[in-house]
Parts: C-alpha cells; sequence; structure tokens
C-alpha cells in the first residue's frame, strides 16, 4: 500500500512530538532501544561505582588494621623494653652483691 509522505513544517513537526527523548520520524522501537541502552549504561555506572565502594571500604578496614596493630607493636617493644632494662638493673646489682 502506497502512502504518501507527509510533510509538516519545523513548529507543527515540534508540536507532534512533544516526549522527551523522542525525535520526529523515529520509531517506538528505535527510541525504546535508546532508552535501554541508556539504563544499561547507568546500571554499568552503578556497578563501577559499587566496585570502587567495595574497594575502598577494604582498604580502609585494612588501615584500620594496620593502625591497630601498629599501637599493639608499640605496646609490646615498649614492656619489652622495659623488661630488658629491669633484667638489667636486677643483674648489675647482683653482680655489684647488693
Amino acid at each position: 500500500a502506497d502512502r504518501p509522505e507527509v510533510t509538516f513544517s519545523p513548529r507543527k513537526r515540534l508540536s507532534i512530538v512533544h516526549c522527551p527523548g523522542y525525535e520526529a520520524g523515529e520509531s517506538l522501537v528505535a527510541a525504546a532501544a535508546r532508552l535501554i541502552e541508556g539504563h544499561r549504561d547507568t546500571q554499568d555506572i552503578y556497578e563501577v561505582m559499587e566496585d570502587t565502594q567495595g574497594r575502598q571500604m577494604e582498604i580502609f578496614q585494612r588501615v584500620h588494621a594496620l593502625v591497630d596493630d601498629s599501637q599493639y607493636h608499640y605496646e609490646t617493644v615498649r614492656l619489652v623494653d622495659q623488661e630488658s632494662r629491669s633484667f638489667f638493673w636486677q643483674s648489675t646489682l647482683s653482680f655489684r652483691g647488693i
């Protein structure tokens, strides 16, 4: 079936195509495919953001553990140093016969 092509003035064409995201002369299938592609891009961005946040959380937890470990390490070194000084002092006193 031959259908004559209808041409509208630019103003009339813009008044007919009032939905944002659709272009004049575009099929609904093409517009829907473009919207689905945009949704897929958005999902990809969210996945990247979630992955990044997950890695940041892992790094934060690791740094927190290292800080805790360093505090325990400092305390252990302090106690060992104190113990060695005490042992040395006792050895010195026993050597002098006190």
